[in-house]
C-alpha cells in the first residue's frame, strides 16, 4: 500500500526531511500507487472561480462602538538587534504606533492593528509579513499579504534619510509609509501619485508622469500625514472615494486604470465586478473585506484619529492603539505536540505518529522547548514544556514519550479540549509570554475527533496571539481532515494529510513510507514555525544497484555559512560527503535508527558542515551486497544577518484544484527583492510518480503578469487524474544574468518636486547579481473532480451558467471540443445581458456564440480581436427566458486552452475609456463665440468588432452652473459607419453607432456652450442593438 501526503500551506510547502523524496520516487509509486477516491461534480454543475475572502485567521468581531471589527496581526523581520530600553527600540515601536494610526484612519476605524511580532537579526525573513533592512526603497507586492511571494520591503534609510535618527518625524514617516505599503499588500490597492516614467500599457498599475495625483489619499502621499503645517494632515491617511475623482478620469492614476474606481468604491465592490485588467494586473487575486461596506464614507473624509493637536494621537485613549501589542521575539522555540490517543482507529496510526514524533524531537535543535499532550475524552499532559538543554534531556523525553503516550480509553479525541490545554501550557510558560520563545502547537490525529462545536471559541485566543496551529491527519476521515484543515487555516498554520497506512506490520515498506511522509510534513511545519532561515539547495531519490556508487552534486554559494545534508538509506549502504577543496571524504555526523529497529528498511543520517567551502560538493552513496534506496535533502543556512537567496513557489489561489480549473504557479528567488534573469526548471510530479516538465517564465505573456519582474509563472491545465501533484522548481543564476528588481513591486511615493510634481527619488534601476547559486522550491496541489470532458457538447447537456457575473472555469479537452452553457435569466433581470470570456490562457483563442432558447437560432458569433484579452457579446433582456452559449477554439485542431466565462448585467467598469485626449481645453470660453465648436479626438483603449452596434456615452465633467446649459456632443464618421444622437443633457450625451473596420478613435465636438467645463471627458463604449 502506498502512502500519500497532501500538504496545504500558507506559504507553500517548502523544506522537509530528506526522506520526503520517497513520495517523488517513481520506482516506489509506480508499483504502489492507489488512486485517491474523489467524488466528481455533476455534469451540469459549474466549477465557479472562488470569490476572494479575507484571510481565515483574521476574525470579524462585534464591538460596542462598531469600530475595530477586524484585528490585524503583523510579523516583522528586522535586520538588526534593537536592545530592550534603547532609543532605537523606542523609535521602531513609535513607528509601529503610527502605522496602527494609519490603518485605523484609512479604514474609517473598521480595522485595527493587534499583535506585532518582531524577529531581530533577520530571523523569520522567509516568512515574515515585513522584511525590514538597512537601506532600500520601500515596496510591496499587490495582494501579497501572507502569500508565498509577497513580503513588504521596509528600511531604515530611504529617500537619502535615515528615519531612525530623526526623532518623531522619522517615526511618523516610517509608520505612515508602512501603512501605504500595507495598502498594496493587504488591501490590493495601487498608487495614486504621479510617477516619473511614461505610461506603460503593459503595466497599468505603475504610476505615470502624465497621471494626476489624488489629494488626501494614503495611496498618494502619506508624508502629508506628518506635515505640521497642513491642518488636514490626517485626511491624507484616508483612502480615496468617489468625490476624490470628481474632476479626474480614472485612467489618470494607476489605481483608477486597474480598477476603474476609487479605492473605497473598489473595496466595497465584489471582485467579480472588477474590470478584466484588475484580474491580471497582480500576481494574486485581490483580497475582499465585506465588512468595509458599512464603513465607506458618505461625503468627504472624516477623521477617526484625535485631531485636537498634532500630538493628540500619542496621548492615552487613542482608539487606533487600543489593541496594539508589540512583542520582540528571540530565536528559541516552544512547541506543544497534542496527540489523539483515542482507541477507535482500528489500525496502527498511533504507532506511526509516535515514531514520527521521535524523529522530529530528535531533529529539534538544543535550546528548543517541547511539551506533549495525549487526548481522547480528556487531555493529559504527558511531557510538560521542557527545555532541550543537552542530549541527555532529549533522551529522557523520548523515553517518556514511549512509556506514557499510550492508547486511551475514549472512542474519540476531543479536539477543542486538546487545543485549550495546549494553549494553557504556553500561557503558563514564561519564556513564551515574554517573547523569549516563539510558540506553536502541532496537533496530530489518527483516530476520530469530537468537540468540533467548541473549536471556534478556543481559536479566538490563538488568533488574538497570532499563534499558529499545525495539523496532521493520519488516515482520518474526510470530515475530520476538513476540520483539521480549517483549524490550521484559521490560525495561518499548515495542514498535512497522510493516507495509506497498513492496519498491520505485514507491509513494512508501506508503514515506513507513512512514517517518512509524516516526518517530512512535521519538518515542513517546523521550518515554517521557527524563525530560523533555512534554504533548500537540492533533494532527490535513487535506487542503487548492489555494490554500485551514485554521486549527487550540489552548489554552495558565498551567502551560506553552514550546510545540512539529511539522508535516508539502507543500513548496508555507506554515505560520504566530499568538499570542492579535496581532502578525505566526510562521514555522517550521526546515523539514527528509529525505535522500530529491524522493521524499518532505512536509517536516518545527517551531515552538518559549518563554514563550508564555496563550490560544487558531492554526496556519494555506495550500496552493499543488496540494492539500496537513497533519499536525500540538502539545505543551507545564512550567517547572522540571514542575507541569502530564498526560493518560493505557490499557487495563485487555493491548493485544492477542482477540474477544469488550471494550476497556476508563481515562483521567485528573493534577497529582500525578487530577482529576474534566472534559469528556471519546473517539474510536475503526477500522482503515479511520473515527472513532467513545464515552463515557468517571466516574459509578461499571460498568465505571467509583467516581464522581468522576478516572478516566474507557469500553468498546468492538462493534468490527467485526481490526486496529489508535487511541484518542484529549480532556479539558478548559472548564466550570471540575475538582477534584483523593483519591477513587480508597488513602491513608496515622494517626496515630490514642488515645481514638477514628480518624485524626487525615482525607483532604483535593477541591480546585477553575478553570484552563481542554485535553489529549490516545492509545493503540492490536490486535484479533485476530474473527468474526460468538463462541459456538455450539446444544448441538452449544457452546464448552467449563473446570470450574476460569477466566473465559471472551462477548458478545451480535445480537438474540436464544444462547451455548451445554459443561462436562465431571472424574471427580475432588466437591461442587456452581457456574456464575457476572460482569463484566456494556455493558447486559448475563443469563439463565442449565443443562441436563443431553442438552442439553434444563432444570435451572436464573435471572435477575439487583435490585441484584445476579453471577448464580450450582449443580447437583449429576456426576463424569465433563457439563452444558450457555446465556447470553442477558433483552431479546430487545438487540443488545449482554458478560460473563464461569466454572464450578467454589464459591469460598472465595463466599456472603453479614453486612453488619450488631445486639444480639449480645461475651460470653454463663456463669450458664446464657439459656434463652430471645439473638437477633441478620443483614442479608445480597444476597438469594437467591425459592424458591431455600440452605444457611446460621454461625460464632460462638471459645470459651474449645470442647470442651465445643454452641451451637444456629436461623433463624426471616424471609423463609425453611422451615428445617431439619442439624448443630450447637461454634460452628458448618448450616441448610438455602428462600428466600422478598425475603429480606434472618435472625434467629439462641443457646441453652443456658454459655461465653464472642467475635465475629465470620459467616453464609455458598450455593445447594443
Amino acid at each position: 500500500m502506498q502512502s500519500h501526503v497532501d500538504v496545504h500551506a500558507r506559504r507553500g510547502v517548502r523544506f522537509a526531511a530528506a526522506i520526503r523524496m520517497l513520495l517523488l520516487s517513481s520506482l516506489v509509486l509506480s508499483s504502489l500507487f492507489v488512486p485517491l477516491a474523489v467524488h466528481a461534480q455533476d455534469a451540469t454543475e459549474p466549477v465557479v472561480q472562488a470569490e476572494p475572502q479575507p484571510p481565515a485567521h483574521l476574525r470579524l468581531e462585534q464591538t460596542e462602538d462598531g469600530c475595530a471589527v477586524r484585528t490585524i496581526n503583523v510579523t516583522i523581520s528586522l535586520y538588526r538587534a534593537a536592545p530592550a530600553g534603547s532609543a532605537l527600540r523606542r523609535q521602531y515601536e513609535q513607528a509601529i504606533r503610527y502605522f496602527a494610526d494609519g490603518i485605523y484612519e484609512a479604514t474609517n476605524c473598521a480595522h485595527i492593528v493587534g499583535k506585532v511580532s518582531i524577529y531581530q537579526r533577520g530571523k523569520a525573513k522567509d516568512t515574515a509579513d515585513v522584511v525590514w533592512v538597512r537601506e532600500e526603497h520601500p515596496a510591496a507586492y499587490v495582494s501579497g499579504y501572507r502569500r508565498a511571494v509577497g513580503n513588504i520591503a521596509m528600511a531604515d534609510i530611504y529617500n537619502e534619510q535615515n528615519m531612525t535618527t530623526i526623532g518623531d518625524e522619522g517615526a511618523r514617516n516610517l509608520g505612515y509609509t508602512l501603512a501605504h505599503e500595507w495598502g498594496h499588500a493587504f488591501y490590493s490597492l495601487y498608487d495614486e501619485y504621479r510617477g516619473s516614467d511614461p505610461l506603460d500599457r503593459d503595466n497599468l498599475g505603475s504610476p505615470a508622469r502624465t497621471d494626476t495625483p489624488i489629494r488626501e489619499s494614503l495611496m498618494h502621499d502619506p508624508d502629508q500625514g506628518f506635515n505640521r503645517a497642513n491642518p488636514r494632515r490626517y485626511a491624507w491617511l484616508n483612502f480615496s472615494a468617489d468625490y476624490s475623482y470628481e474632476n479626474i478620469p480614472f485612467n489618470r492614476t494607476a489605481h483608477g486604470r486597474v480598477y476603474a474606481a476609487s479605492v473605497w468604491d473598489m473595496l466595497v465592490r465584489r471582485p467579480a465586478q472588477d474590470p478584466p485588467q484588475a484580474r491580471t494586473a497582480a500576481n494574486y487575486p485581490r483580497f475582499y473585506y465585506p465588512e468595509l461596506v458599512d464603513f465607506a464614507p458618505n461625503g468627504e473624509h472624516y477623521l477617526d484619529l484625535p485631531d485636537s493637536s498634532f500630538d493628540a494621537v500619542n496621548r492615552p485613549g487613542n482608539p487606533a492603539r487600543a489593541k496594539l501589542r508589540i512583542v520582540w521575539f528571540n530565536t528559541e522555540t516552544a512547541r506543544v505536540f497534542a496527540v489523539n490517543t483515542a482507541n477507535a482507529s482500528g489500525g496502527n496510526q498511533l504507532e506511526v505518529i509516535i515514531e514520527a514524533l521521535e524523529q522530529e524531537i530528535y531533529s529539534m535543535p538544543l535550546g528548543s522547548a517541547v511539551g506533549v499532550i495525549g487526548f481522547d475524552a480528556t487531555a493529559q499532559v504527558v511531557i510538560p514544556i521542557t527545555r532541550l538543554t543537552d542530549d541527555e534531556v532529549r533522551d529522557e523525553l523520548l523515553d517518556r514519550l514511549f512509556e506514557d503516550l499510550e492508547t486511551g480509553t475514549g472512542a474519540t479525541g476531543d479536539v477543542s479540549l486538546a487545543l485549550q490545554r495546549a494553549y494553557d501550557m504556553l500561557e503558563q510558560h514564561p519564556p513564551y509570554i515574554n517573547g523569549d520563545d516563539v510558540g506553536s502547537v502541532f496537533l496530530l490525529s489518527g483516530a476520530p475527533l469530537s468537540g468540533a462545536a467548541g473549536v471556534d471559541a478556543v481559536l479566538q485566543d490563538y488568533q488574538a496571539d497570532d499563534l499558529q496551529i499545525y495539523t496532521f491527519g493520519v488516515e482520518v476521515s474526510f470530515e475530520d481532515d476538513d476540520l483539521l484543515y480549517e483549524i490550521a487555516e484559521a490560525t495561518a498554520g499548515l495542514h498535512a494529510f497522510v493516507v495509506g497506512v497498513d492496519e498491520t506490520y505485514d507491509d513494512v515498506y508501506a508503514f515506513n513510507t507513512a512514517v517518512s511522509e509524516l516526518v517530512a510534513a512535521l519538518a515542513d511545519a517546523r521550518i515554517d514555525a521557527e524563525p530560523l532561515v533555512e534554504t533548500l539547495l537540492e533533494e532527490g531519490s535513487q535506487r542503487i544497484q548492489p555494490r554500485r556508487t551514485v554521486t549527487r552534486e550540489f552548489l554552495v554559494d558565498e551567502t551560506l555559512t553552514a550546510i545540512n545534508v539529511y539522508a535516508s538509506v539502507s543500513p548496508t549502504a555507506t554515505l560520504t560527503l566530499r568538499s570542492p577543496s579535496g581532502g578525505p571524504p566526510r562521514s555522517p555526523d550521526f546515523c539514527f535508527t528509529p525505535s522500530s529497529g529491524g522493521a524499518r528498511p532505512n536509517v536516518y543520517c545527517e551531515f552538518t558542515v559549518p563554514a563550508p567551502v564555496t563550490g560544487t560538493w558531492q554526496l556519494r552513496a555506495q550500496a552493499g551486497a543488496a540494492a539500496a534506496d537513497l533519499f536525500y535533502e540538502i539545505t543551507g543556512e545564512p550567517g547572522e544577518d540571514n542575507e541569502t537567496f530564498t526560493s518560493r513557489v505557490d499557487t495563485t489561489g487555493s491548493d485544492i484544484i477542482r477540474y477544469p480549473q488550471p494550476i497556476i504557479l508563481k515562483a521567485a528567488v528573493e534577497k529582500t527583492l525578487p530577482m529576474s534573469g534566472l534559469r528556471v526548471v519546473a517539474e510536475l510530479i503526477l500522482p503515479n510518480g511520473e515527472p513532467r516538465s513545464f515552463p515557468m517564465l517571466d516574459d509578461g505573456v499571460a498568465p505571467d503578469d509583467l516581464k522581468d519582474d522576478g516572478i516566474y509563472t507557469g500553468i498546468v491545465s492538462n493534468y490527467p487524474a485526481n490526486g496529489t501533484y508535487g511541484i518542484r522548481v529549480r532556479i539558478d543564476n548559472s548564466a550570471g544574468t540575475g538582477k534584483l528588481t523593483h519591477g513587480g513591486l508597488a513602491t513608496a511615493p515622494g517626496p515630490f518636486d514642488p515645481e514638477t510634481g514628480l518624485p524626487l527619488f525615482p525607483v532604483p534601476d535593477p541591480t546585477p547579481v553575478i553570484t552563481n547559486f542554485t535553489r529549490l522550491a516545492r509545493t503540492n496541489v490536490l486535484v479533485t473532480g476530474f473527468r474526460a470532458d468538463d462541459h456538455g457538447n450539446t444544448p441538452a447537456t449544457a452546464t448552467v451558467l449563473p446570470a450574476f457575473d460569477v466566473n465559471v472555469f472551462g477548458k478545451v479537452d480535445q480537438a474540436g471540443d464544444v462547451d455548451f452553457f445554459r443561462i436562465n435569466v431571472p424574471v427580475t433581470f432588466t437591461g442587456e445581458l452581457t456574456v464575457r470570456l476572460t482569463n484566456l490562457l494556455d493558447g486559448m483563442q475563443p469563439r463565442l456564440r449565443i443562441f436563443a432558447a431553442d438552442g439553434t437560432t444563432e444570435l451572436r458569433n464573435v471572435v477575439l480581436a487583435a490585441e484584445e484579452t476579453t471577448l464580450r457579446a450582449s443580447v437583449p433582456p429576456a426576463p424569465g427566458g433563457s439563452y444558450f452559449v457555446a465556447v470553442t477554439h477558433t483552431d479546430p485542431a487545438a487540443d488545449r486552452g482554458v478560460y473563464t466565462l461569466s454572464a450578467g448585467a454589464p459591469l460598472p467598469s465595463e466599456g472603453l475609456q479614453l486612453s488619450s485626449l488631445r486639444a480639449l481645453p480645461s475651460t470653454i470660453p463663456a463669450d458664446g463665440t464657439t459656434t463652430a465648436g471645439i473638437s477633441a479626438t478620443v483614442v479608445l483603449d480597444s476597438a469594437p468588432a467591425a459592424g458591431q452596434a455600440v452605444t457611446l456615452t460621454t461625460t464632460l465633467g462638471r459645470f459651474t452652473d449645470s442647470n442651465t446649459t445643454t452641451v451637444v456632443v456629436n461623433a463624426n464618421e471616424n471609423g463609425f459607419l453611422t451615428t445617431t444622437l439619442v439624448s443630450a443633457e447637461a454634460g452628458v450625451a448618448t450616441i448610438q453607432a455602428t462600428a466600422g473596420t478598425n475603429t480606434r478613435s472618435v472625434t467629439l465636438t462641443l457646441q453652443d456652450s456658454t459655461r465653464r467645463v472642467y475635465l475629465p471627458l470620459i467616453v464609455r463604449l458598450a455593445t447594443g442593438q
